[in-house]
């Protein structure tokens, strides 16, 4: 079994999500090498800490598309949308919301390359801000798809950074990504205007936030059969041991209803706790 705790970057802004999903691409990617390079069988992995970030956001939805399930989740038989249910952070601000994860996953669990799955976040990122600055200016539907177009064709590897500072990132946001990954996430953002100019006009009924989720959509379908290498060398080992997730709960329990008690001050986190039980996955 491999173990990471982490604590992502703080504040919760916006304009730092980039970086911390960049952390979190590169704890992954650490782990894969660790890996590979100590020659280990496929092992379970658990993530856990204070990710910065609750079930709506961009870390979330890229740890889910590298074959995580959050235990605590899992468990309680709790949905993706179901962002709601509990908490287990009170901030200096008074507002409560959910980022403690325990996350888990299990040899052979089918996931995307990691590098495409990064790309993809970062790209659907960029993609949205765009639209919403543009939004916000009383830009048409029409416009918004001519000026996304235009971004791909003049955007080069020095003004890259420029543009996600544009878009509301601090330069702190992309300064990590070094040069090979900018160049290589350049790559993929023409690959994604190649994509979006078949579609010459919008469809009448069709607003710019459908187009560029549908965009993004291809590019979903096109990755679904490039599984990890794991998932189809496990059945090489005659054992794989896995975990199984046998429950979990978060201190105090009125946290679990979405709640923060107010007398409750050992902490402005609430504790989480998972059990969890060796499994066969493989004979």
């Amino acid at each position: 079994m491999l173990l990471v705790n982490t604590h992502l970057l703080f504040p919760h802004n916006s304009s730092f999500c980039l970086i911390r999903l960049w952390q979190v691409y590169k704890i992954i990617e650490c782990l894969e090498k660790f890996m590979v390079e100590h020659g280990l069988t496929p092992v379970p992995v658990i993530l856990c800490g204070d990710w910065n970030g609750s079930k709506r956001g961009h870390v979330y939805k890229f740890l889910r598309s590298q074959g995580f399930v959050s235990c605590y989740d899992s468990a309680h038989r709790y949905k993706d949308e179901d962002a709601h249910r509990w908490i287990s952070h009170r901030n200096h601000r008074g507002n409560v919301c959910g980022v403690d994860f325990i996350w888990l996953r299990n040899p052979g669990k089918t996931h995307q390359p990691l590098s495409l799955s990064w790309k993809e976040a970062v790209l659907g990122i960029i993609m949205k801000l765009l639209q919403a600055k543009l939004c916000e200016a009383g830009e048409s539907a029409k416009e918004i798809y001519r000026q996304v177009l235009e971004m791909g064709c003049r955007l080069s590897f020095y003004d890259l950074q420029k543009r996600l500072y544009q878009l509301g990132f601090t330069a702190r946001s992309a300064e990590k990504m070094v040069d090979g990954e900018i160049k290589d996430l350049l790559q993929s953002f023409y690959i994604e205007m190649d994509d979006l100019k078949k579609y010459s006009v919008f469809p009448p009924s069709t607003s710019t936030d459908n187009v560029i989720t549908h965009t993004t959509n291809s590019s979903n379908v096109k990755m679904l059969n490039c599984v990890s290498l794991d998932a189809n060398s496990a059945s090489r080992y005659k054992s794989v041991l896995g975990l199984t997730i046998q429950g979990a709960s978060l201190f105090p329990p009125l946290v679990e209803q979405g709640m923060w008690p107010e007398d409750f001050a050992l902490s402005d986190h609430a504790p989480l706790t998972v059990i969890l039980r060796p499994r066969k996955i493989s004979d």
